[in-house]
């Protein structure tokens, strides 16, 4: 078996912790039982992480790179519009696939004590998300796609506020938000307002061709006798 590398070991505990979490809570997460989770000694975590909470803080930092991983990097259309749907679609598909394990432990860090400090970091690593995905719209701003008076920070906090409205759902065994399509329909509402006036010209102009193709089709309108 190959040994692992410092950096290897370090996000092997880091995961375990994200475990330990997501089962017993922040205050359950000792390190006895994440080094037990890791398969790990007390003393071999110590070399790694100097205290208890320096190894939330990591597992923290390594929850949202997974966020962001699985979440806002999983897609790659060029069209903006069509990228922000597919990452509202992805987010609902972990939901009730129950493959979003990264859920519990983000509330659970939520729910930590003030005096930990787990709180204002997790806030800090939210914005950093709010803002990768103002950044997007920005994108659409120069593409042309999105109205260039769109307020992208704007955007974001809303779309976040759908995201984290089917989290807590899932949390209360109401999946039905996401499988019966109401949150489908409340990012398509915001997505909806945010084309540029150019953007729905050439629609309306491509609509109009169509009607025009389908006025002159002999199947559609056939000849009078």
């Amino acid at each position: 078996m190959s040994r692992q590398t410092s950096k290897e070991t370090k996000q092997r505990l880091t995961r375990a912790t994200l475990e330990v979490v997501a089962k017993e809570g922040v205050e359950g997460a000792t390190t006895s039982r994440i080094a037990e989770a890791a398969g790990l000694s007390p003393a071999a975590l110590y070399k790694h992480f100097a205290t208890r909470r320096d190894l939330l803080l990591a597992a923290l930092d390594d929850l949202y790179d997974i966020i962001h991983k699985e979440v806002l990097e999983a897609t790659s259309e060029s069209d903006v519009l069509e990228r922000l749907r597919s990452i509202g679609r992805l987010h609902s598909d972990l939901i009730v696939s129950g493959r979003g394990s990264f859920i519990y432990p983000l509330f659970e860090f939520l729910a930590a004590p003030p005096e930990s400090g787990l709180r204002e970091a997790q806030g800090v690593r939210q914005l950093q998300m709010i803002q990768a995905v103002a950044a997007i719209v920005e994108e659409g701003k120069a593409q042309g796609s999105i109205a260039p008076d769109t307020d992208a920070e704007q955007v974001a906090w809303q779309l976040h506020a759908v995201w984290w409205a089917e989290d807590i759902s899932h949390l209360m065994g109401l999946d039905q938000f996401v499988t019966a399509g109401r949150s489908s329909t409340i990012i398509n509402n915001i997505l909806g307002r945010l084309p540029s006036r150019m953007a729905s010209a050439g629609q309306d102009e491509d609509l109009a061709k169509l009607r025009k193709l389908l006025d002159a089709c002999p199947l559609v309108n056939p000849p009078e006798a």
